[in-house]
């Protein structure tokens, strides 16, 4: 029999969240899984887990009959012999794709569906036949940086003499952030931002103040940098790899986030966290970490919470969550626990 092989055409936190159920079906079947996913974060992500071997991508944009990429794919799969096979998604196109290479036994998020307010990698770790207390499925997510990304790392700060400061991820931005720079469901106001980052460095003069981001999100990072005025804070948007980044991560002293891709890897990296999440329910999809505290901050303050992820939307909003909870919630991740 074949490595298992899981399929998820996600962005960068949907791959992150699927790494503990990866983890187990390897130790299960005791091979590496073997993952199939679009774009080319995939390969930053599952670099250096022992429990993958093998990441194949397509783009999953054009037609079939066009897309060469979805071809070999198709051909690949024919020729892998038999295995367990995991497709997390529920669209007709993955499904359509997938159905060409004629696979046996496979398993489908469209078999189960989930409970309200049930964690996703819960759900896929039911899905996949892992109850509570199973040896081989442990919750968290996990991310390898190795030995000499993190030395490049303490070179990086070093450079900007900051190899001796505590310092503070911040991610403003999500992957929506950049597009026609049209503010999201997922934004927090930038003077609400600047007036965060003052609160921390006042409470923490020796800090450092690092604004993550891609290149599209520049124009976030470099309005709050402005705005902010001062010397501790450096915008690097668009200046790391998603390799780099995890580096970072890994060596920071903690982050806040908005709910995207880059407080996922916090979580998976044992780096502290507080996330602030309007309408999106955090019981979907909060970042989970194996040893690290992980703070939600929720908006306006004494929201219902009602069960069901479309109850919550109606609920919550980003501009209803204030600095000062923001604050409090750091506040409470640096103090021993």
């Amino acid at each position: 029999m074949s490595a298992p092989l899981v399929i998820r055409f996600g962005a960068v936190g949907d791959l992150i969240v699927i790494t503990p159920v990866l983890r187990a079906l390897a130790r299960k079947f005791g091979a590496p899984c073997e993952v199939i996913a679009r774009g080319d974060w995939p390969f930053a992500i599952f670099a250096n887990l022992q429990f993958v071997q093998t990441v194949k991508t397509i783009h999953k944009k054009l037609p079939f009959q066009f897309a060469r990429d979805q071809q070999e794919l198709v051909q690949w799969l024919k020729t892998r012999g038999e295995s367990p096979v995991v497709l997390l998604e529920t669209d007709k196109q993955s499904h359509r794709l997938i159905g060409r290479a004629g696979l046996s036994g496979l398993l489908s998020c469209r078999d189960m569906s989930r409970i309200p307010d049930e964690h996703i990698i819960d759900y896929y770790a039911r899905l996949c036949g892992f109850t509570a207390g199973d040896p081989y499925f442990e919750r968290w997510p996990e991310l390898v940086v190795s030995d000499a990304e993190s030395e490049r790392c303490r070179q990086w700060l070093k450079q900007r003499g900051m190899q001796e400061h505590p310092f503070v991820l911040i991610q403003a931005g999500n992957r929506k952030t950049g597009k026609l720079f049209r503010r999201t469901q997922k934004d927090w106001p930038i003077p609400r931002w600047v007036e965060l980052i003052s609160n921390l460095l006042h409470y923490m003069p020796e800090l450092r103040i690092v604004l993550c981001g891609t290149a599209q999100e520049k124009w976030m990072t470099s309005q709050i940098h402005h705005q902010i005025k001062d010397a501790r804070v450096l915008d690097i948007a668009g200046q790391l790899t998603l390799r780099d980044l995890f580096a970072l991560i890994r060596q920071a002293h903690s982050m806040i986030s908005v709910d995207t891709g880059p407080s996922h890897a916090a979580g998976a990296l044992d780096c502290p966290i507080v996330v602030l999440f309007g309408p999106t329910d955090p019981r979907d999809i909060s970042p989970v970490s194996r040893s690290s505290p992980v703070m939600i901050v929720t908006g306006p303050p004494g929201a219902p919470e009602p069960p069901g992820k479309d109850q919550w939307a109606r609920h919550h909003a980003m501009d209803g969550i204030s600095v000062e909870a923001v604050t409090s919630a750091w506040q409470k991740i640096v103090k021993p626990l």
